[in-house]
């Protein structure tokens, strides 16, 4: 056997029993994709409507090509139904904000960062090009894994909590030496995730004003004073354009105020 392989390629002489039929999982998905592809199309509208969730929805349309024909047939009406699911109007702003920028011709762009201020509490207003299913796809895609990162970086703090082992200063009341143990097991709090999930979107925002400032003819400054202000943080007029986000996420690693989960 072929250990370097994850067993899964058996060397020469070994029985064919231990190979792995690739038709046959074909096979096998084909056949748990069935169970959808015998629903009427209505019906499988309204079970996707119970999954709000951006990441579980993207993976549904990654393993069912029958969701996600009903995702295409039916784009806006799945989309707002998962912003509609987020409670925070923030978060939803952004996610349109976003979505708008894929589309916006440069010219409305520029007026927009010339005339108004860069802030999510104000809405684009969202064009008909928006409605595709092929950008209402990328918002999804794009919002399923801003949630992975959520949880990559929560676990990242924490472990890194796990590995601290405070002890207690000589001379103190739990001396001499009590070590601080931290219950295991604990999920992360809504709050947690919430004040997480802000910053990634302010940043998904931040990156998207950037792929586009070239073609605005928005100068860099203009965009990273605007940017700065919208972010809520100090960044070094120094700068260049391609560093500040390094400079942004740096400050977000090293403290997530409370302030950022509150309302608009």
């Amino acid at each position: 056997m072929n250990i370097s392989n994850g067993k899964l390629f058996p060397a020469a002489g070994e029985p064919s029993n231990n190979q792995v039929d690739a038709s046959n999982l074909s096979q096998q998905a084909d056949c748990a994709a069935d169970y959808l592809s015998s629903l009427p199309s209505e019906l499988i509208l309204e079970i996707v409507k119970y999954i709000p969730d951006p990441y579980s929805l993207h993976n549904l349309f990654l393993a069912s090509h029958t969701a996600e024909a009903v995702f295409n047939t039916y784009p806006v009406e799945i989309t707002e139904n998962v912003l509609a699911a987020e409670p925070q109007e923030h978060l939803r702003k952004l996610m349109q904000n976003c979505l708008t920028l894929y589309t916006t011709p440069p010219e409305s762009i520029q007026k927009y960062l010339t005339d108004g201020t860069l802030e999510v509490h104000k809405r684009f207003p969202l064009p008909e090009s928006c409605t595709t299913a092929g950008n209402l796809r990328k918002l999804l895609s794009t919002a399923a894994n801003i949630q992975l990162l959520v949880w990559i970086v929560l676990k990242h703090f924490v472990d890194q909590v796990y590995a601290s082992n405070p002890v207690a200063r000589s001379g103190h009341a739990l001396s001499p030496h009590a070590r601080f143990r931290m219950s295991q097991g604990k999920s992360f709090s809504w709050l947690e995730q919430q004040r997480v999930l802000r910053a990634l979107w302010r940043l998904q925002f931040f990156f998207d004003l950037q792929i586009i400032a070239p073609h605005t003819g928005c100068c860099s400054s203009r965009l990273r004073s605007k940017t700065r202000y919208y972010l809520s943080t100090k960044v070094s007029r120094n700068l260049p354009l391609s560093q500040v986000w390094l400079c942004l996420l740096r400050k977000f690693l090293r403290s997530c105020p409370l302030r950022h989960c509150q309302g608009p």
